[in-house]
């Protein structure tokens, strides 16, 4: 047996079990509507197809706190767009806190970094100038001085501290002002 998704204007309408070839049982207009999806654990109506992907729909908070939460944590991990007075865009970059698989968080690193540089004057490979950051998509940038770190640790604090006072507010029942997330540093 064969599991198959019929598709709607990109979301799962209806799920269909087939024991023989589709193209045995149904119109080829109506076939051409069904994505298998045998591989694809929990697919279930309301789910979105889209690029060949399947994808659970967002989870709607309840309550305003939820909402809250969930909204912050969707912006926290979109990232923090920085462009250098010095050369432009420099990327977009993690700010999260939430620990990835080797136990670190992009706060945390930051955070490390600017210790380092606090108590020793330099990057922690050991120079002043050209450190390789991580950017959220897998790339990397370079920070071209500890100046220029230390403005973006600063900006990308401000930006959080900022998220969490619109979440604060969105929790209690206001409306909230986000912060922008493109920051320009020196």
């Amino acid at each position: 047996m064969v599991q198959y998704a019929r598709i709607q204007t990109g979301v799962v309408v209806e799920l269909i079990a087939a024991t023989k070839p589709i193209s045995t049982m149904f119109t080829p207009q109506f076939v051409a509507t069904l994505v298998e999806c045998d591989n694809m654990p929990g697919v279930a109506e309301g789910w979105t197809y889209s690029g060949g992907v399947f994808s659970a729909p967002a989870v709607q908070a309840s309550n305003p706190a939820q909402q809250a939460a969930a909204q912050y944590a969707e912006i926290i991990a979109s990232g923090l767009t920085v462009t250098s007075q010095a050369g432009g865009l420099m990327g977009v970059f993690g700010i999260s806190s939430i620990p990835n698989a080797a136990g670190d968080s992009n706060t945390s690193e930051i955070n490390a970094e600017v210790a380092f540089i606090n108590n020793f004057g330099e990057f922690t490979n050991g120079t002043t100038s050209g450190l390789v950051w991580p950017l959220l998509n897998g790339q990397t940038t370079t920070f071209s001085s500890t100046g220029q770190f230390l403005a973006f640790a600063k900006a990308s604090a401000q930006y959080v501290a900022a998220c969490k006072l619109a979440a604060a507010s969105l929790a209690a029942g206001q409306t909230p002002t986000w912060p922008n997330a493109n920051i320009e540093i020196p």
